[in-house]
């Protein structure tokens, strides 16, 4: 056959060779490049090329050919892949091929017919076909394990096969695989955890004759140890009863095959769902890094695990309420709750792992913490139905996953406040800007109102100013509630503790308080106003809800209190310093100055006004008689007199030594004369010792000349009071327009 050539000769097996090369029977493709091997224990007797093959397939054989003693049954490298008969014979067929995905049953079958081909006469129990073919040609460990079995039955086989797992120390009966005639579990656990215990690295059979079945016979036993990187992993028990001595004999030689194939499948099994648990570890992280999203985090962390273990329960135990999806499994973590786990309270404030076992339905519980780098925000529930399923490498990664979690958490904890916290800082700068662009008190108080309405949800807002003096309230405004005195009053022990101590306060529920009345209102907010250790006014924050303030309110609150305090301060000063300007401090009537400027703005704005201008009749009189003081007294019972008879929008001065003005804005003519009697009657009645005054009065309207001025009212009142005083004092004289 063209493309056939010897890789080695060996003139032994070379009519073989050409037995099976030759045949027009077999299933050989020639267009397939591959190579025939043979191979004894002591290394490769002789091989074929089939075929016109490349230079990577020669080389793939040569390195397979100077690693023989390590080969696998079945054996993958990038290209090219290695295949053995996995028979009882000492020469043992196999061939290199590059590898074709889906032709693992052709290839499997070429050997199997070069076997029958080169040694008809072998006698063997089970092919490497029959096992491969009934795992459906996958090499995995249970589906080989079961393949065993069923072909075992297949074949009438006498044999019953055990397989036994490592759990740390020990070797349990695997959970779930009957057998024909199974172990009496306790006794076949001890007997095999001895026997490799004594020889752990060892990978030689056992064989063990006693009765360790169920039926109580004597009974042979081979037991086959399953090793991957120097460990046993599981044990593989044949049993049959001494008169079927043979056949344990005939399984010994198939178990060395059988043994390399197990072991393939449990490496292939533990190393998919090593690299399934890697994607989805890298699917979890991905998620973590690509969203702030927790109900997505948390959701393919649950999705991670119940795609690795589909039998195990999950539940995410929170530390705090999070807004996520509500199909999560979420259970509130509530330390020294009711019915709370102790081990995951355990868990939560350790940050360590903690396993319960419940004996009476043998349900284990892993509580795994949610670990950030600065906390513990709460706990990963598993639970599974024997401890048995929990290795340690297992619980590894549950560990990463939660891990991963608390990150999770803790990054969208960080995120909130620094939201939060940006705005806190907009909230601040906000009400700063507002406190320095120069407004009195009533515009600064309602704007500081409105801003913590917004900000913190509050329903009352309430300021109080003190006196630097005495701490007596001299300013109090604000929302509904603190406009009425009564309200405020209520507040009188609160309101003096503050005073005292100087410390903020925060109420949750008020009601528990009985010396507070804030009528519905059941959470209250009080920061001082301090500056140089001085109160200089308190802010009250109410809310109908117990509770509804939280501390990080209460400290937002402090915050922006300390930095508009200065300006509360500043603007009382200011007005103070105004008032100063503008008042007499005798009379504690405005200044002359503030009447003309006052009288100069309402000839632009008004349509009309009065001006009164009046003089204490015989002054110096009563200063020779009674002395100064007294006069200056008079002086202020006058004041006094005239300040009871206006209105608060009209304006009354000092105009100098004993005479005192009035202007009254948009007020006519006869209605302003009627006010001039009333006080000079007043001034007669009210004041001790008793004195009269005397008043002239001028008015302008709009309408009737265009050339009034302060000056010219001035003046006109000044001649009508000269006019008074000369006519027999007492009297209010209207001047001629």
């Amino acid at each position: 056959m063209t493309g056939v050539q010897d890789i080695f000769y060996n003139e032994d097996y070379s009519p073989l060779w050409e037995k099976v090369v030759l045949s027009e029977e077999g299933p050989i493709n020639p267009k397939i490049p591959l190579i025939l091997t043979l191979r004894s224990e002591n290394g490769f007797v002789s091989a074929k090329q089939i075929g016109a093959s490349s230079e990577g397939l020669r080389s793939a054989f040569t390195f397979y050919s100077q690693n023989h003693r390590e080969l696998p049954i079945i054996d993958y490298d990038q290209d090219y892949t290695y295949i053995e008969t996995l028979q009882k014979f000492p020469t043992r067929i196999g061939l290199v091929t590059q590898m074709v995905a889906g032709d693992l049953k052709y290839y499997t079958n070429l050997l199997e017919w070069v076997h029958t081909m080169m040694f008809q006469d072998t006698p063997f129990s089970l092919t490497a076909e029959q096992l491969l073919a009934g795992a459906n040609y996958r090499i995995q460990f249970n589906s080989l394990i079961d393949s065993l079995v069923l072909n075992n039955k297949e074949l009438g086989s006498p044999i019953t096969f055990s397989l036994l797992e490592r759990q740390d120390t020990e070797f349990k009966h695997k959970s779930g695989w009957e057998t024909k005639k199974p172990l009496l579990i306790k006794v076949g656990e001890r007997i095999v955890t001895r026997l490799i215990n004594d020889h752990r690295t060892s990978t030689e059979l056992f064989t063990y004759s006693g009765s360790i079945t169920d039926d109580g016979q004597s009974t042979q036993h081979v037991i086959v140890p399953l090793m991957n990187q120097g460990n046993c992993f599981a044990c593989l028990i044949a049993s049959t009863n001494e008169e079927y001595q043979d056949s344990l004999e005939t399984f010994k030689q198939t178990s060395k095959w059988l043994s390399l194939l197990l072991q393939k499948g449990y490496q292939a099994d533990k190393d998919e769902n090593e690299a399934k648990k890697k994607d989805l570890l890298l699917e979890v992280t991905k998620k973590f890094h690509s969203t702030m999203d927790i109900s997505e985090v948390l959701a393919k962390i649950v999705y991670a695990i119940k795609q690795t273990y589909p039998s195990f329960s999950v539940y995410l135990m929170l530390s705090h309420e999070w807004e996520v999806r509500e199909e999560l499994p979420i259970k509130p973590l509530i330390y020294g709750a009711e019915g709370m786990n102790t081990k995951a309270e355990h868990a939560f404030l350790t940050g360590i792992k903690q396993v319960d076992k419940d004996r009476r339905n043998q349900i284990v519980h892993l509580f795994v913490p949610l670990r950030g780098k600065q906390g513990i925000y709460g706990v990963l529930e598993v639970r599974a139905i024997d401890l048995e399923t929990l290795p340690e490498e297992e619980i590894s990664f549950i560990e990463m996953l939660a891990d991963t979690g608390g990150n999770a958490l803790e990054n969208a904890e960080l995120y909130q406040q620094s939201r939060d916290l940006i705005h806190d800082l907009k909230l601040i700068n906000k009400a700063t800007h507002q406190i320095n662009m120069n407004l009195n008190l009533n515009d600064l108080i309602e704007s500081m109102t409105n801003q913590i309405q917004e900000a913190f949800s509050a329903q009352e807002v309430g300021f109080l100013l003190f006196d630097r003096n005495d701490s007596s309230v001299i300013h109090q405004s604000g929302t509904e509630f603190f406009e009425s005195t009564h309200n405020v009053e209520q507040l009188h022990s609160l309101i003096q503790q503050i005073l005292h101590k100087k410390d903020p306060i925060y109420i949750g529920d008020t009601g528990l308080h009985q010396d507070i009345e804030t009528g519905s209102f059941r959470s209250l907010l009080a920061i001082p106003m301090l500056q140089n250790q001085t109160v200089h006014g308190l802010v009250f924050v109410l809310h109908q809800e117990s509770y509804f303030f939280t501390f990080e309110t209460f400290k937002l609150l402090q915050s922006l209190v300390h930095h508009s305090t200065l300006a509360f301060t500043n603007t009382l000063l200011h007005e103070e310093l105004e008032k100063l300007v503008i008042t007499d401090h005798l009379t504690n009537l405005h200044s002359r100055n503030h009447l003309e400027a006052s009288m100069d703005q309402s000839l632009l704005e008004h349509e009309n006004g009065t001006f009164l201008l009046i003089d204490i009749d015989d002054f110096k009189s009563i200063n020779d008689t009674y002395g100064h003081q007294i006069g200056d007294e008079i002086i202020v019972q006058v004041a006094n007199v005239i300040r009871s008879n206006i209105r608060e929008t009209d304006i009354a001065a000092r105009w100098g030594g004993e005479e005192l003005a009035i202007y009254l804005p948009t007020v006519k003519l006869d209605i302003g004369t009627d006010i001039a009697k009333r006080i000079v009657k007043a001034v007669a009645l009210e004041t001790n010792p008793s004195v009269t005054i005397s008043c002239g009065v001028s008015y302008w309207d709009k309408n009737k000349s265009d050339t009034r001025s302060s000056a010219s009212l001035f003046k006109d009142a000044d001649a009508g009071l000269y006019k008074a005083k000369y006519g027999g004092k007492n009297q209010v004289f209207l001047s001629e327009l």
